[in-house]
Formats: C-alpha cells, sequence, structure tokens
C-alpha cells in the first residue's frame, strides 16, 4: 500500500462526512499500486449520431450530486486507519479524444485513478465520423456490479431530462452511513483474524494484485479471452449467481 507523506486535508463545510472503510475496501487499499491501476473498472458503449455533450455533463454532475458515492475518496497515512471522505460537491468535467474506443481505453486505464482526489473516476467522449464513443473508468472501491446498471439508469434520465429542458425530481436515496457503520460494528475482524490468522499460517505470502496485473511496469493488464456458452450454461451461471447473491461479470 503507498503512503502518501500527508494526508489531503479540506475545509469542514466541503466534507459531508468521514468513515472506515469496509473490510473489502480495506482490501482493495492494500493491494492498490501507485499509480491506482489495480482494481481500476470501465464501462465503454458506442453510440450512433451526435450527443449533446453540454447536457451530458450536467447529466453527470446531477449524478453526483444524488450519490454520495461518487463524492468520496480515501485518505490514509502508514500506521493509521484509513477512511473515506465524503465531500458537499464535486464537479465532473467531461474529457475529450480522438482515439478508437480500444485504444482509448488501454490509455484510461493507464492513467490510473488518484484515490485521494474526488471524484474517483473520468468520464472521456472520442468523436468518430459515424459516431461517438464513451468511456467510464473507475475505481472499485467505490462500486460494485450491483450499482453500476442503477446509476446508469440514473445518469439516461437525468440526461433526458437536460435535452429536453424537463425539471430533474428524483426520489430522495436513504441514507447508507448509519447502515454501514451498524454492519461495521456487528462484524468487528476479531473474530475472522482469530479464524484465519492460524489456517493461513504455512501459506505462502500471496503477491500484491498490481504485481499480477502489470509484471515489470508494464501499462496494461487486459486480455481478451473468449468461449461461446450454450443457453443452458448461461441460464446454469445466472442461477448460480443469484442463489449466492452476487453478480455475474
Amino acid at each position: 500500500m503507498t503512503s502518501p507523506t500527508t494526508a489531503p486535508s479540506a475545509s469542514p463545510n466541503a466534507v459531508e462526512g468521514i468513515f472506515p472503510l469496509t473490510p473489502t475496501q480495506h482490501g482493495m487499499l492494500v493491494h492498490s499500486d501507485g499509480p491506482g491501476r489495480a482494481y481500476v473498472e470501465q464501462l465503454a458503449f458506442e453510440l450512433e449520431g451526435p450527443i449533446d455533450v453540454p447536457a451530458f455533463e450536467r447529466a453527470w454532475n446531477a449524478l453526483v450530486r444524488r450519490h454520495p458515492a461518487l463524492r468520496t475518496s480515501f485518505v490514509w497515512k502508514r500506521g493509521e486507519r484509513p477512511l473515506q471522505v465524503v465531500h458537499r460537491e464535486v464537479r465532473v468535467a467531461i474529457e475529450r479524444s480522438d482515439l478508437p474506443l480500444e485504444d482509448l481505453m488501454i490509455e484510461e486505464r493507464a492513467r490510473g485513478i488518484d484515490l485521494q482526489k474526488a471524484p474517483l473516476f473520468r468520464v472521456v467522449v472520442s468523436e468518430g465520423q459515424a459516431g461517438h464513443a464513451i468511456c467510464w473508468t473507475h475505481h472499485h472501491m467505490l462500486l460494485d456490479g450491483w450499482s453500476v446498471p442503477l446509476l446508469v439508469r440514473d445518469l439516461l434520465m437525468y440526461y433526458t431530462c437536460e435535452r429536453s429542458g424537463t425539471p430533474i425530481a428524483s426520489d430522495p436515496l436513504p441514507p447508507w452511513q448509519p447502515a454501514l457503520l451498524r454492519w461495521l460494528d456487528q462484524h468487528p475482524p476479531a473474530p475472522a483474524l482469530a479464524y484465519w490468522t492460524p489456517e493461513l499460517a504455512e501459506t505462502p505470502p500471496a503477491a500484491p494484485i498490481a504485481e499480477l496485473l502489470f509484471p515489470k511496469g508494464e501499462a496494461s493488464g487486459r486480455a481478451l479471452i473468449e468461449r461461446v456458452l450454450t443457453a443452458g450454461e448461461t441460464d446454469e451461471i445466472v442461477r448460480s449467481a443469484r442463489d449466492h447473491g452476487v453478480t455475474v461479470a
């Protein structure tokens, strides 16, 4: 885990809340490399025809105002408990590119994500002759597979409203902070440590995930493996994922 010499500071009025990390977030932070490339996720799609970039940018900022996770950054010092900081206001600026989508995704992944500076994501619009491509690069410490479709749904609704001039009306989100703190209180780390410490005592130390993804400083950890599944295999995977409460990714 990298260790900044000083943690970023912010005006108390600029901070909505400061909270501990979940165990999963803590594990991701431990395995994050200096450039912040490990656990970088991407969602990309191609569009036919024009895109209203100013309206798209306003839609993203409306999304950020609604969802605290998109206004979160992380601070830590070596030997101290890492924290996640929810900022009251974070601005999103849509970036532009002329790269083909595949090249754009490789370039964006290589840039990494600065975990100490919100927002922990970037949105890049690539303009081509036949249409546009959009690359959304974010860190997995913010979002999981269940969250992304919900955010995309809200984003498309906001974009439609911005394009038509319709006022944005959204139901208020339930507060997530009490649920997080309650979950952490109900799941102290001591019992898990007591169980797993002897279980893993003779296990060789695992290499950091960043070293596995980016050996010898390589910029990209992407690979493409294709396999066509039958309808029956697909149904079985979906059913198993549903039974275990996980996503198919």
